[in-house]
């Protein structure tokens, strides 16, 4: 890609726009685009996609649309530098393009058909040669399947394509365009250009930086771009002082000689809880829960963002509670839940993330409802009641119990249980009530075991609790044996069509079959117990979350014998703890139920999966070398004979590992059993953990594997330091 006609239209010390870089670097990751918002002399959309190093780019007058059927014209323009990408700001009068510039969505994407970078790169430049590129989106607005087609009429616009929403379970008549706020900031535009004349962002030809002091107001400019004709050439000022490029932030209140106070963080997802069967003993707080939306609210001065726990905007839903947040007058984020009748919201509020200056989710929960109840709120904004006693409490459908020492953590907690209102405290009384039926409990699932499919769904029940937070908001690749170990079944990604209303799913784009793939969501005891009468011996969950399945919470590194004996492969598995601990990676191991073992690093859903694919397989090729008798990192098993493999390709996007305490398709019924890394030491047997065994087990050393979903491990960082300590 050549950013020489960028460079060419821009002076760099008249705009503060990214100036390209001498090297282009090599990207890693998924491809990304950006949709950039240009009031311009028009207001338009810049439409820019990756590849090799660059943002290919398109102007789109009409803005892109969601509705398939009705095409978007696109002009080819000049290829922009990657780091356009996250530009938002204002360009100054007399420079090309002037006007304020959004960034209006941004996201990732995967030419259609393809999987991961390198694959959709060589597919993008052939479809850039043919005229004709379709790629899937996921970002905060676009999401699904676009086209971007060359118009090779006789009278086309010169360079003009056509941008193209496919048909797909994103495609929608909804006015896309109405979500004016930026994806990056959930600034509207008119606040990003007052904001960055407030804080000095805005550059005036001939006179630099403009600073805070100055009062004049940046126009619109017949500045050339695309939409406008070139100027009259400007009278020569004298060259302005070399600028310091500053990202766009919102506005901050000025203290006096305060310490540097922290970003106020964006899209914050939700802490999220474990459902309990029964009300928790211990020390509590208890919330009323459910009753509304879950919210999140970010507040900085006089703007708000509202979002879902899946990143929705909800600035227009609730415009009443928007108003009332903006008169706090501070810098805060919220959790809560907005319950809404007819058009009356009031903002129920349940924990304080953020205050002015300071991120207090490393706080405690006590700690942060103390602050909380020092805020001045009015209808309707409320704080939520709570208490140590669900006695002091109104009746309620569902409750959540919190545990007050601990800290704010984005995601599934155990930290935080949800129970139903009318369970009794030891739940005998309902015991048994809420569940779906069980078709042909009597059937010999294991037939040497001589256990049934009833026995199974008993031992799922029993850990339900425990294996639920590693398969909530999953998807789940079902592996059906309706016949036990008689046959090897069948897997069943597709549940269009099969499942009841109770089950919830997710449509997931697959760029291999070229469809849209409706998979399964086992959210809680009832589903997992459906999921086991529809012949489920095992679970199979992928290794990332929805909304965000680009980032999985945690890298896996799979041994796989080939009929090597077990000791060998405690033995792989201690050199791969060795080297993780050497380089600073927390990690947790468990027998993969089968012949082999797992070891996984959490990464709290930081990274993509090129990324961790990058660091396991840099750890494999470590301890391969270490022990090359015995180890091999080839892929084909014929070339790997009497070695255990060191299998990092798992991570990768659509993959699955059985998950924990889950049984698995062998004649003993084991079970996929997390360990203490003390445990992996010779005389380890994957036999000595089945569902037998398990319930005394768990009883014993409880859910070893929970730190995985609650730890962060930089892998960037650790990746560095792997690269020092071994390949000198």
């Amino acid at each position: 890609m050549s950013l020489k006609e960028y460079r060419r239209k821009r002076k760099f010390d008249k705009t503060p726009e990214p100036a390209p870089k001498d090297k282009v670097a090599k990207g890693r990751g998924p491809l990304t685009f950006v949709v950039q918002k240009h009031d311009a002399t028009r207001t338009h959309y810049d439409f820019r996609l990756e590849l090799d190093g660059a943002l290919l780019s398109w102007a789109v007058p009409k803005g892109p649309s969601l509705t398939s059927g009705d095409p978007r014209l696109a002009v080819h323009v000049e290829d922009h530098p990657l780091d356009y990408g996250t530009f938002e700001g204002t360009i100054p009068k007399g420079n090309y393009g002037a006007g304020t510039v959004m960034v209006w969505d941004s996201g990732t994407y995967v030419e259609r058909g393809s999987e991961g970078r390198k694959d959709s790169e060589t597919a993008m430049r052939a479809g850039m040669e043919k005229g004709h590129i379709t790629f899937v989106l996921t970002g905060e607005k676009l999401n699904g399947e676009f086209a971007l087609v060359k118009i090779k009429k006789k009278g086309a616009p010169p360079k003009g394509w056509l941008l193209v929403k496919k048909h797909d379970a994103h495609a929608s008549r909804h006015d896309i365009l109405k979500e004016d706020r930026s994806a990056a900031t959930g600034r509207l535009m008119e606040e990003i250009a007052a904001q960055a004349e407030a804080k000095g962002e805005v550059w005036i030809p001939g006179k630099g930086r403009k600073g805070k002091g100055d009062k004049t107001k940046q126009k619109k400019s017949a500045g050339s771009d695309f939409f406008s004709k070139p100027t009259a050439k400007p009278a020569p000022v004298p060259k302005p002082a070399k600028p310091t490029k500053v990202a766009p932030q919102p506005l901050a209140h000025k203290t006096a000689k305060a310490p540097k106070a922290a970003e106020l963080p964006r899209r914050v997802r939700p802490m999220e809880p474990v459902t309990a069967p029964v009300i928790p003993a211990g020390n509590w707080i208890f919330e009323s829960y459910g009753a509304g939306l879950r919210t999140i609210a970010e507040v900085d001065g006089g703007l708000v963002r509202l979002h879902s726990r899946s990143l929705l905007s909800f600035d227009r839903k609730f415009p009443s509670i928007a108003t009332a947040l903006k008169k706090l007058g501070m810098k805060a984020v919220l959790d809560g839940e907005v319950v809404a009748k007819g058009k009356a919201a009031t903002y129920f509020i349940s924990d304080l993330l953020f205050l002015d200056g300071k991120d207090l989710r490393d706080m405690s929960l006590e700690s942060r409802k103390a602050k909380l109840g020092d805020l001045k709120l009015s209808a309707p904004l409320v704080l939520t009641d709570y208490a140590d006693s669900l006695d002091a409490l109104d009746p309620s459908p569902y409750y959540v119990a919190k545990n007050p020492g601990t800290p704010y953590r984005s995601g599934i907690s155990r930290d935080w249980l949800k129970f139903r209102g009318n369970i009794s405290k030891t739940a005998k009384a309902n015991a048994g009530e809420d569940r779906p039926p069980l078709t042909h409990p009597d059937k010999i699932y294991f037939p040497k075991a001589k256990i049934t499919k009833g026995d199974l769904a008993k031992y799922y029940e029993s850990v339900a609790d425990v294996i639920l937070p590693y398969l909530v908001d999953r998807p789940q690749s079902l592996h059906r044996q309706p016949d036990g170990l008689r046959n090897e079944g069948f897997f069943h990604k597709d549940m269009s069509g099969f499942l009841p209303k109770r089950i919830k799913t997710v449509r997931v784009f697959s760029g291999s079959s070229e469809k849209t793939v409706n998979y399964a969501l086992c959210q809680d005891k009832w589903s997992l117990l459906f999921l086991v009468n529809l012949g489920c011996i095992e679970l199979n969950p992928w290794l990332s979350r929805q909304p965000d399945l680009e980032k999985p919470d945690y890298v896996v590194i799979d041994l796989d014998p080939d009929d090597n004996d077990f000791k060998q492969v405690v033995q792989v598995a201690q050199a791969v703890h060795r080297v993780l601990d050497a380089v600073g990676a927390e990690s947790h191991c468990k027998t993969s139920g089968s012949s082999g073992l797992h070891i996984c690093i959490p990464t709290g859903a930081q990274f993509d999966f090129d990324t961790g694919r990058l660091f396991a397989e840099a750890v494999c090729r470590v301890v391969n070398a270490e022990l090359p008798k015995i180890t091999s990192v080839e892929r084909n098993p014929n070339k790997r004979k009497g070695r255990i493999y060191l299998d990092f390709l798992q991570n990768r996007r659509s993959q699955t590992l059985a998950a924990p305490y889950c049984v698995r398709p062998r004649e003993k019924a084991t079970v996929s059993a997390p360990l203490k890394w003390d445990e992996v030491k010779p005389g380890l047997s994957p036999e000595q953990f089945t569902i037998h065994t398990m319930a005394k087990r768990l009883a014993k050393v409880g859910d070893l594997w929970e730190p995985l979903l609650n730890s962060r491990v930089d892998i960037e960082a650790c990746m560095k330091r792997l690269s020092k300590k071994f390949h000198k």
